[in-house]
């Protein structure tokens, strides 16, 4: 992949050799010296991933529905579980800048057998003429028990 601009090039090179592609474990340089191996993993869920653009053409509203579920993942080592979905949703009317608008939902789920947690996170943002306006709300769960709430 190479991107040019004017006299300046950034090329990234998007191909690995065979051998670099299927190394069985991966290790991370730390800043002293020492090297952590990547844990091996269980998926428990499947990665997923779609993307929708709608034209209203009455309305004349475009949307562009972004959904992932990043799967779900038990580390041998420890147990521990992990899994994210979230679902991005951008709207914009035609001829209309001050109608764009992004909603989004984000969904973290953290535990270890028995002890389950999870975090909910609903976000908007929208803008007008001078200001951007955001406004979010966090909710967090142990087991299905809500523990947190902020707006």
């Amino acid at each position: 992949m190479v991107f040019n601009v004017r006299d300046s090039f950034l090329s990234i090179k998007t191909e690995f050799p065979r051998e670099v592609r299927e190394i069985e474990h991966v290790w991370i340089p730390m800043s002293d010296g020492t090297r952590l191996a990547v844990s091996e993993r269980e998926i428990l869920r499947e990665e997923s991933r779609t993307r929708k653009i709608e034209h209203d053409i009455i309305e004349k509203v475009w949307t562009l529905d972004d959904f992932s579920d990043e799967g779900a993942r038990r580390l041998l080592k420890n147990g521990i579980e992990y899994g994210i979905v979230n679902r991005n949703i951008y709207t914009i009317t035609e001829g209309d800048p001050m109608s764009a608008k992004v909603h989004c939902e984000w969904t973290l789920n953290v535990g270890r057998g028995e002890w389950q947690t999870r975090l909910e996170s609903v976000s908007t943002m929208t803008a007008n003429k001078s200001h951007f306006l955001i406004s979010n709300e966090l909710t967090a769960f142990e087991d299905e028990n809500k523990v947190f709430i902020k707006n």
